[in-house]
């Protein structure tokens, strides 16, 4: 669908998100789907196929959704989580998926659940 619309009104815009100085910016759809695209190939490279679960930890931005839509582009499911969680929420859900990290503040939170048998990816 999202290749469809993509190429149907590749200059509409499919998302607002706010700039540093706070200003909502728009993405088109063909920036979006690049994007989407993008994410979804570093996945696929890094060995991640169809049914991974991937976990995504992010605050909640922009980039949470291009991630999450890149995980669905590849037929991985993905497992969200935001930045508030403690480090036994964390510890938990790492156990499950692989993991992608969107944002370096949850780094001291995933060193301190970093275990043998539940590591700590980014």
């Amino acid at each position: 669908m999202l290749k469809r619309i993509a190429s149907e009104y590749p200059d509409n815009p499919a998302q607002y998100s706010k700039n540093s100085a706070g200003v909502f910016e728009p993405l088109s759809y063909r920036s979006y789907y690049h994007l989407v695209l993008d994410f979804a190939s570093g996945l696929l490279a890094i060995g991640e196929t169809r049914g991974s679960r991937i976990g995504l930890i992010s605050d909640n931005r922009a980039e949470w959704q291009h991630c999450s839509m890149a995980i669905m582009a590849i037929g991985g499911a993905d497992v969200p989580r935001g930045c508030d969680a403690n480090a036994r929420e964390i510890s938990y859900i790492l156990r499950l998926p692989a993991v992608a990290l969107q944002s370096w503040k949850m780094k001291p939170k995933c060193k301190k659940s970093s275990t043998a048998d539940n590591p700590c990816r980014s």
